[in-house]
């Protein structure tokens, strides 16, 4: 039996998350964007219910594309806010498109998003560097990020090593 985090042994969804993308390093610019707004969804709430929620919001913002979802209105969020398969927080759902038109400037400017998140301090270890970076980020435009949301972000992309138990067949 494979020895895993705790945390990921309540259910196969968070196991399959914990054992196939926490941690893992990532690139592509819409599943960054992606990773970035369901840990800021998970802002009070649980990670596993975030993770309930994750294929209806694949559908509602078409799998995270950019393009697609930096150009949703004020009329679609009003829509989404019916919907009870995601979690329905105006101020996250209008971060979302925010953060879209957000990301797509700075891929303008660096090439990729995590182009743009390598020159933050992002050492997810120290409370400095994190406040660092939500200064930065918020400067920059984006919303509904914080010390915690960055913190789980950066681990969850593979930018900081994760958080893995001992124990755990992922720990390094």
């Amino acid at each position: 039996m494979i020895s895993r985090c705790k945390w990921a042994n309540y259910n196969n969804l968070l196991q399959s998350y914990h054992d196939t993308e926490y941690g893992f390093y990532v690139e592509d610019d819409n599943i960054l964007f992606e990773r970035l707004m369901l840990e800021g969804y998970q802002a009070g709430l649980s990670w596993n219910l975030v993770l309930q929620k994750r294929e209806e919001f694949n559908n509602v913002f078409y799998n995270f594309s950019l393009s697609k979802v930096s150009n949703l209105t004020a009329e679609y969020i009003d829509k989404l806010m019916l919907n009870e398969g995601i979690i329905r927080n105006r101020r996250k759902l209008e971060a979302t498109i925010s953060n879209a038109q957000t990301i797509l400037k700075i891929i303008e400017k660096y090439g990729s998003f995590m182009n743009y998140l390598k020159h933050l301090p992002h050492n997810a270890f120290t409370t400095e560097d994190l406040k660092n970076c939500t200064k930065q980020m918020k400067k920059d435009g984006f919303k509904f990020v914080g010390p915690l949301v960055l913190e789980e972000f950066f681990y969850s992309i593979g930018l900081n090593s994760p958080k893995h138990a001992e124990y755990c067949f992922l720990f390094k």
